[in-house]
């Protein structure tokens, strides 16, 4: 794909200066959320985030004595209590959401009187249905999360009241199956898991070995249907257990908070790390990175969950050496980058070019924006970028090209003009954003271009495509 850097002293370097204005730089950080209604305090709860619903989900934990059964949901400003009648009360069971099929599904966990569950459960974003009691013998404190790519959720390790497992299992059409693994971590209570979309595998780190020795593991592992234990270089987070994993699938990193990281008189960790999915059979750098600022007070047990549809990580709860908490806390970045189209194009000989963003691509500082231009003639193309939607040289935007171009508008500034060759339909560029604070929260405007010989200007235009500049 032809890059065009903002950066390199070209003609681009001309776009860059019209982007870069005094401005405050953005960074990822965490908020407290006051929401009017909240669950009660309550610790080793499950969350989970719903996309049909745009809803986070919280199922049971305990706090005060008590263990609870109730259903909450997030909505990104206030918790609701849901009618909804499900799992019996209890604690340290994992939630995961199975994207393929639109459910949340539960598995395991305790009560206070010790009786451990193995029942599996789901949530279909109005109602709870036990889906099986047979599969991985009863337990809690285990790690599960949800395969994309080989669309199955996988659960593994956790304990019983005298045991713990090096088990994997694959939760797929509705029943559970054992999955034998020559090499995987050791017995592990309280390790945590996500989905890794930059290598598409999971992601496994820490965890507490009961032993004997009783010992703490400061080892990530990645899971593509075998175990391989990463080695990564100093730098890796301390070890811990009852710590929690997500994947924040627009910054395109796992986020993982918290923990606790001795097994006597334990401390407890506030600390933010993430990972940005380094290829598993990478031997060289650390692809941990902690991130410093405010964040929830230490705790442990307290789940996190990504809300795609805001966009943040989403904590409420857990407990630290004398309380259970019931604070809600969102994690995101407080400028996010970001790539929206707007308006249409018009047709020539053949049909109106489209423009957009390939993939998930977004203009983060230090990344590229990857555009793609589709439906376009077999000429050559270009991608016109400007500093205005409204405005060029005095001329009101969108600025309609009448017997020019006929039904065609400009709706970007052309300040900017880069060709691009047309390959089978389509043309692609990227925009390499500089790593420069100074463009964080600048916007900028694109529109595709195509010659065609049907108007007598001979092109034809494409949708605009207005984006952010962004910091992770």
């Amino acid at each position: 794909m032809p890059a065009a850097s903002f950066g390199r002293p070209s003609a681009s370097a001309l776009f860059c200066s019209l982007l870069i204005v005094c401005t405050a730089a953005g960074q990822t950080s965490w908020t407290e959320r006051n929401p009017t209604n909240a669950p009660s305090p309550r610790t080793a709860h499950g969350l989970a985030y719903h996309a049909g619903t745009q809803q986070v989900v919280l199922f049971g934990g305990c706090g005060g004595g008590l263990c609870f059964g109730d259903t909450w949901l997030w909505d990104g400003q206030d918790w609701t209590l849901s009618p909804a009648m499900g799992p019996a009360p209890r604690f340290g069971h994992v939630m995961t959401y199975d994207s393929e099929r639109d459910r949340i599904v539960l598995f395991g966990g305790g009560d206070l009187e010790d009786q451990l569950f193995n029942d599996t459960w789901e949530w279909d974003g109005a109602a709870w249905q036990r889906v099986a009691t047979a599969g991985p013998s009863p337990r809690w404190n285990f790690a599960m999360a949800y395969d994309p790519v080989r669309r199955h959720t996988v659960l593994f390790g956790g304990s019983n009241l005298t045991h713990q497992f090096d088990e994997t299992w694959i939760w797929s059409r509705g029943s559970w199956r054992s999955s034998f693994q020559f090499s995987s971590p050791p017995t592990l209570s309280s390790p945590a898991m996500a989905w890794d979309g930059n290598s598409n595998r999971l992601l496994l780190f820490s965890g507490w070995d009961l032993g004997p020795p009783s010992l703490l593991t400061a080892d990530t592992w990645s899971f593509d249907g075998g175990w391989l234990r990463l080695h990564i270089s100093p730098g890796t987070p301390f070890a811990r257990y009852a710590h929690s994993m997500a994947w924040d699938s627009a910054r395109e990193r796992v986020v993982m908070f918290g923990g606790t990281g001795f097994i006597f008189r334990p401390p407890y960790f506030g600390d933010t790390h993430e990972w940005d999915g380094l290829p598993a059979s990478s031997f060289e750098n650390d692809a941990w990175m902690r991130r410093l600022g405010p964040a929830p007070a230490a705790r442990a047990w307290s789940p996190i969950a990504f809300d795609a549809a805001r966009e943040e990580v989403v904590l409420f709860g857990g407990n630290d050496d004398t309380t259970v908490l019931g604070d809600t806390h969102t994690y995101g970045p407080d400028v996010p980058a970001s790539a929206t189209e707007y308006g249409i194009g018009c047709a020539g000989a053949a049909s109106s070019p489209v423009l957009s963003a390939v993939g998930n691509s977004r203009p983060w500082l230090g990344e590229g924006l990857e555009l793609n231009l589709d439906q376009v003639g077999p000429l050559a193309a270009a991608f016109a970028v400007g500093s205005s939607q409204s405005q060029w040289r005095g001329l009101a935007l969108p600025l309609p090209l009448g017997p020019l171009s006929p039904g065609c508008s400009i709706l970007a500034s052309p300040d900017l003009v880069l060709g691009a060759l047309s390959v089978a339909g389509s043309a692609q560029l990227e925009l390499a954003i500089p790593a420069s604070p100074a463009l964080t929260g600048q916007s900028f405007f694109v529109q595709g271009v195509s010659l065609d010989p049907a108007p007598p200007l001979g092109a034809v235009f494409s949708n605009g495509l207005a984006a952010t500049v962004g910091e992770k």
